[in-house]
């Protein structure tokens, strides 16, 4: 399996959470399975919804998205991040809630010369955590980042 098919599959899961996650609070959530749809990746009672499944940016305390991508995360009604398990979060799964400060968006250069928009932890909430083995199993396996090398680096700078 490829880097595209492994972010691919994450990003799936992640969808699925924040769609259980919703239904449980009682929202009529419908899944878009075209990943291609440039308007949303759920729709959660007629309203767009984005989720964005991923490693957080550890040394900035935040999630990030590439400029392309800022467009469909800032027009959605509601978006979601799905912070993948790793040694930093305890090894579970949270879900974070950013729609009430999706416009609170940073940029800053990666050391191989991109820009990144930042979405800083401090700016949305943890609406649910998942330690479920089965899910946190899967997560790990389609991960882009090896999570455990990914924070010795940060504890080091």
């Amino acid at each position: 399996m490829n880097a595209n098919d492994k972010k691919d599959s994450l990003g799936m899961l992640g969808e699925r959470l924040v769609l259980r996650y919703l239904e449980s609070q009682g929202y009529k959530v419908e899944m878009s399975y075209d990943k291609y749809d440039s308007k949303k990746d759920l729709v959660v009672d007629g309203k767009f919804c984005e989720v964005k499944t991923q490693m957080p940016w550890h040394k900035e305390n935040s999630f990030s998205i590439n400029p392309s991508q800022y467009k469909k995360c800032s027009n959605a009604d509601m978006l979601f991040f799905v912070e993948s398990p790793s040694s930093v979060n305890g090894g579970v799964i949270h879900i974070w809630d950013f729609s009430k400060s999706k416009d609170k968006v940073t940029s800053k250069p990666t050391r191989d010369g991109r820009t990144m928009y930042l979405y800083n932890k401090l700016n949305g909430d943890i609406v649910d955590t998942i330690s479920n083995d089965e899910y946190i199993r899967i997560a790990e396996k389609y991960g882009t980042s090896n999570s455990k090398n990914t924070y010795e680096k940060f504890l080091e700078k």
